[in-house]
């Protein structure tokens, strides 16, 4: 069955689209705040994939233990004490078998591997590792390097391992179309099609204003402040050149990409529905759950929020600025 990328802007209404797709029998959906960050990711499969496919054996090797750090870091879950000096995201549980399919399909693209020093490992050491590992070759007589573990790529039908290893990680051939959050680049989702067999992807997206007020009007809790700084809505000028740099380049051409508005699925309800059934494959009559999840006539009160709120002078400037500065991120 087919992959489902659903991608936001932050703030656009990216879990109206998963809270549709909830509604519809033959879909398995994440909770809207869980992001599928395997792929997407300087450390990730897609960064791994390039290297194996350009053969470059030179970095190889280090980017096979970046990834081993990062999936481990996905699939750990802190206990007890160790959630005081411990991140993780339980991939474990979230997705069955993450260990030991991750672990497999290292193995895969691995002829071998065996122990070794090399100066490209000591960059990011500290002055105190560093001076410790300087002696020591000293009195040792040997290389002044840190070890590390050296692999030897196997490129045998590699794409066909990627494709499985996620196959493997999603359960891909469940006889469900699987929905996975903000899995592609926003800008650029097809460079990922190619580690999957059928893939499609929803970009959601949303008057700029509004975006922007469901950052900076959202209620105070201890994640605020970093939603404002990864949104770049701490300052409306960082805000609207951070979302006209994501809308800069969208596949708009790709039939496996959907383009769709947040207000669209309010105003336009069933066109935007049959649209994102098409896309994916799907039959109406599996609607099951019309509106239990998402319901067009509540979230209308999510629309024109410049117009519903008694704002003051400040943020008022800030929306005849991204107004002026974007008038085509304005949809309203």
């Amino acid at each position: 069955m087919a992959l489902v990328n659903v991608n936001g802007y932050m703030g656009s209404g990216r879990s109206a689209v998963t809270d549709l797709f909830r509604e519809f029998e033959g879909f398995s959906v994440p909770n809207s705040h869980d992001e599928f960050q395997l792929l997407n990711h300087r450390d990730g499969l897609l960064a791994l994939y390039e290297i194996v496919k350009s053969e470059n054996h030179a970095v190889f090797s280090e980017a096979i233990l970046r990834f081993i750090t990062f999936t481990k870091y996905l699939e750990r879950k802190p206990k007890g004490i160790q959630k005081l000096y411990q991140w993780g995201i339980n991939y474990d549980d979230r997705y069955h078998g993450f260990s030991k399919i991750t672990g497999d399909f290292i193995e895969s693209i691995c002829l071998s591997s065996w122990d070794a020093t090399h100066p490209d490992m000591h960059i990011n050491y500290s002055a105190v590792n560093s001076f410790l590992i300087k002696l020591k070759s000293k009195f040792l007589g040997t290389a002044p390097w840190p070890k590390t573990k050296f692999f030897l790529m196997n490129r045998d039908e590699y794409q066909m391992k990627f494709i499985k290893y996620l196959e493997d990680v999603l359960d891909l051939k469940n006889g469900l179309n699987v929905v996975v959050n903000n899995a592609f680049e926003i800008n650029n989702c097809s460079k990922y099609f190619k580690l999957f067999n059928d893939p499609v992807c929803i970009n959601v997206d949303r008057d700029i204003r509004d975006m922007y007020l469901s950052m900076i009007l959202a209620p105070r809790s201890r994640y605020k402040e970093h939603y404002l700084r990864i949104s770049g809505a701490f300052d409306v000028k960082k805000f609207g050149a951070f979302q006209h740099s994501l809308h800069s380049n969208n596949d708009g051409a790709c039939d496996k990409v959907l383009n769709i508005k947040f207000e669209d699925l309010i105003f336009n309800y069933t066109d935007t529905v049959t649209s994102i059934l098409n896309l994916t494959n799907s039959d109406l009559e599996k609607h099951c759950f019309k509106h239990r999840y998402f319901d067009p006539d509540r979230s209308s009160n999510n629309i024109m929020l410049w117009k519903k709120n008694n704002l003051n002078k400040t943020i008022i400037s800030d929306l005849n600025y991204l107004e002026n500065k974007y008038p085509e991120l304005c949809y309203m």
